[in-house]
């Protein structure tokens, strides 16, 4: 996008209505590109994680004001995308490939393409408390935009180099440097495409299914670090996050803490875990125990017997719902990342119903045979 800026074909502060097609004449198309690039165009993480590969006014619609607050967005960069192919005339892979992996000498690096590649290496996700292979899965396409480019950590250290030397080159020295600078009053710690912290270093990690990334630099040292996993983070357990982060820092010489033990994490996972068993069990205890719940009568009786569907009802509604709006993602696009938390949330929200359901049917049909 900056090189199509440089080249006067593209306007940072124009409205993406006037690259993008499907989006002119709509109120989406008054985003500007600016806003795009920086996560200030209103659209939500969610709606980047959710949202279909064709573009449309009902799929681009900003939740909050244009330019008003900053938020995460793959969306942003799916439109991006497509401004590069509208403009360019070339599709987004053949752009990529031409004017800036070819140039730079990224010669093991592709644009996900939807096809196998043999060369890449296995994705891992989590499973419990240790990884599962993904094996060899596609590549997908229609995610390219928002961080579809294939690599090694050797290309991605070129691409570093001429991020941060300060030459004309693939982009002018002050484009560059633009991009690394704070996008506008609400977007404080990002540029165009880069995390800012206050000490010059500027970052971004990288997360798809089974895969896992961090890029760190300091351009003003002109160092910088990239670390590339083949596993995505556990909740709690086998979290790359303080793996990629040492290692980065102590290649940039930089002081780093850790993490913690992360023992609300694992203690949450295992729970989430136990609960569907603690349910099976109280299901076969209500059984064994049903001529007591046969008996309960009055006011109190049917409140303990109908406020535990409520309760576990509500419960469900927590985490089939309200859980993946928290994650900014569907249960369904989670579950590539971490289906090992997908599926004990599930179990959860389900057998927490099951098991009401079945204690208030014990209970009233033996209340209706003794009748």
């Amino acid at each position: 996008v900056m090189q199509l800026l440089e080249a006067g074909t593209v306007d940072l502060d124009s409205g993406i209505g006037k690259y993008v097609g499907e989006l002119s004449g709509e109120s989406a198309g008054a985003i500007t590109v600016r806003q795009l690039l920086s996560h200030t165009s209103g659209l939500t993480t969610m709606q980047g994680n959710e949202s279909p590969a064709e573009l449309t006014a009902a799929t681009v619609l900003p939740v909050n004001p244009p330019g008003q607050r900053w938020e995460y967005s793959n969306l942003n960069y799916q439109i991006l995308g497509r401004l590069i192919e509208e403009v360019s005339k070339q599709d987004f892979q053949s752009y990529v490939t031409t004017n800036i992996l070819e140039p730079i000498g990224m010669t093991n690096s592709f644009v996900s393409d939807g096809l196998v590649h043999e060369p890449m290496a296995t994705g891992h996700t989590s499973w419990f408390t240790t990884k599962r292979s993904m094996g060899n899965t596609p590549t997908d396409s229609a995610t390219a935009p928002q961080g579809g480019i294939v690599s090694t950590a050797h290309d991605m250290a070129l691409y570093m180099q001429m991020m941060m030397n300060g030459q004309n080159d693939l982009l002018s020295a002050e484009g560059k440097a633009l991009m690394m600078r704070p996008a506008s009053a609400v977007s404080p710690s990002y540029g165009l495409g880069w995390f800012i912290e206050p000490d010059g270093g500027v970052w971004h990690t990288g997360t798809s299914p089974g895969f896992e990334s961090l890029a760190w630099m300091y351009p003003a040292q002109q160092t910088g670090a990239i670390v590339l996993v083949n596993a995505t983070s556990g909740l709690g357990f086998g979290e790359t996050t303080q793996l990629r982060t040492a290692i980065a820092a102590a290649g940039l010489g930089v002081d780093y803490s850790g993490e913690g033990p992360r023992w609300f994490q694992k203690a949450l996972l295992i729970g989430l875990v136990l609960l569907p068993c603690v349910y099976l069990i109280s299901m076969v205890w209500a059984w064994r125990h049903r001529a007591a719940l046969r008996a309960k009568s009055g006011v109190s009786g049917k409140f303990s017997l109908w406020f535990p569907l409520f309760t576990t009802s509500v419960a469900a509604w927590v985490i089939l719902i309200l859980v993946p709006r928290m994650f900014g993602t569907p249960l369904e696009n989670l579950y590539r990342f971490q289906p090992d938390v997908v599926m004990a949330l599930v179990a959860t929200a389900v057998m927490g119903v099951v098991w009401s359901v079945f204690r208030l049917l014990v209970a009233l049909i033996t209340s209706t045979k003794r009748k």
